[in-house]
């Protein structure tokens, strides 16, 4: 148990920064869905502190996240695996103890799964008000050894992000140059290139527009 949760807590912090740092890219990149981002937030919480709790009523954050992992997934592949017994899968036999991996990237922007895949589109994870589910979105691998850091990862990045949109925002300090959405590879994570990020606190905001 001390192993599982060591190894649970600390996948899970690596991650959320790096997810979270990705965030920030993405939010600065496109400042209307930045701004779209912020509204919803004050629309719901106002000057209060955002909660777990009001997570359904802000699923457009989540379809954003959603999207930043489907664009820019968190891990470079998932640690192979062996099958316990010979198998077949689309017609090729799997001999038994076969190292196998999940390469989540490919199915991420499978033109067959996904409409212009690498367009930056949060909206292509909603359908009438609720997110929806593509087969193909697996970031995490699949089946259930899947990555144990996911629920919490999930938790700690909702909250980090929606709390950092009701306090500041974030522009690009060069706005002729590019940036790029290229990874790194380090160890099992997929880590963004360096870049630079203008952070300008929110303070003192008129929230009338919002009630």
């Amino acid at each position: 148990m001390h192993a599982f949760l060591s190894d649970s807590l600390g996948a899970g912090t690596n991650f959320t920064y790096e997810k979270l740092v990705k965030c920030i890219l993405y939010l600065q990149e496109y400042p209307d869905i930045q701004k779209k981002c912020r509204d919803i937030v004050y629309q719901v919480c106002g000057n209060n502190p955002v909660k777990w709790s009001d997570r359904a009523a802000m699923l457009y954050l989540e379809a954003f996240l959603m999207e930043v992992s489907r664009m820019n997934s968190e891990v470079v592949g998932i640690f192979a695996i062996e099958n316990q017994q010979e198998t077949s899968l689309l017609g090729y036999t799997i001999p038994k103890n076969c190292a196998i991996r999940c390469y989540m990237h490919s199915a991420l922007m499978d033109p067959k799964y996904w409409a212009e895949p690498t367009l930056f589109n949060p909206n292509r994870h909603l359908s009438d008000g609720k997110l929806k589910l593509n087969p193909a979105y697996n970031p995490f691998g699949l089946g259930p050894r899947m990555c144990i850091a996911q629920k919490e990862m999930n938790y700690v990045q909702f909250m980090v992000f929606a709390n950092f949109l009701q306090r500041y925002t974030f522009e690009k300090e060069d706005f002729t140059g590019e940036e790029s959405f290229e990874s790194a590879a380090e160890m099992f994570l997929n880590c963004p290139l360096p870049f630079k990020t203008k952070v300008t606190p929110l303070t003192g905001l008129d929230q009338s527009e919002y009630h």
